[in-house]
């Protein structure tokens, strides 16, 4: 209900919907603490408060409910290390609190938090060099460590990184030639 609510533009009915679940997905954890479906349900409702808090101008609240989805998310993958959905999911929530971060003017908040990720989705493409999400994932980190890199008049170290980027989005292509996302990736790295 809490998406439908948000979808059509009722941002505090959707508010008040995802703290219902929120709320209750605390409880299930509380109950069952090593339950991981349950954590993993929890960090998902912290993020959609976190966008919503976003969305709203709100960037304090927001970053803080995205640090606590971290939290639960480092948790999960420290426990399950092999499960490749947990740590995809880390690698989301280091690019949205780097994205906030750069938002704010903290860079160097923003680099450590992109290379964070950067190290989780090279991670996840050795793991599963076949799983084209997962290369795509690490173009888009590659570009946003060059264009921060950029910014901070460090030409060489952009041109680098773009050059990794280009390289994935050359791969995904060849892989999938009729996929106009991995196109459009490509015509941007260009």
């Amino acid at each position: 209900l809490a998406d439908l609510a948000l979808a059509a533009g009722r941002s505090g009915d959707a508010e008040a919907l995802y703290r219902q679940s929120l709320q209750v997905r605390q409880e299930l954890t509380e109950l069952e603490p090593g339950n991981t479906t349950y954590r993993r349900d929890l960090s998902i409702s912290y993020n959609k408060l976190a966008d919503l808090a976003l969305a709203a101008g709100r960037s304090g609240d927001a970053e803080a409910l995205y640090r606590q989805s971290l939290q639960v998310r480092q948790e999960l993958t420290e426990l399950e290390p092999g499960n490749t959905t947990y740590r995809r999911d880390l690698s989301i929530s280091y690019n949205k609190l780097a994205d906030l971060a750069l938002a704010a003017g903290r860079s160097g908040d923003a680099e450590a938090l992109y290379r964070q990720s950067l190290q989780v989705a090279q991670e996840l493409t050795e793991l599963e060099p076949g799983n084209t999400t997962y290369r795509r994932d690490l173009s888009i980190s590659y570009e946003r460590l060059a264009d921060l890199a950029l910014a901070a008049g460090r030409s060489g170290d952009a041109e680098a990184l773009y050059r990794q980027s280009l390289q994935v989005r050359q791969e995904l292509t060849e892989l999938e030639p009729g996929n106009t996302t991995y196109r459009r990736d490509l015509s941007i790295s260009y």
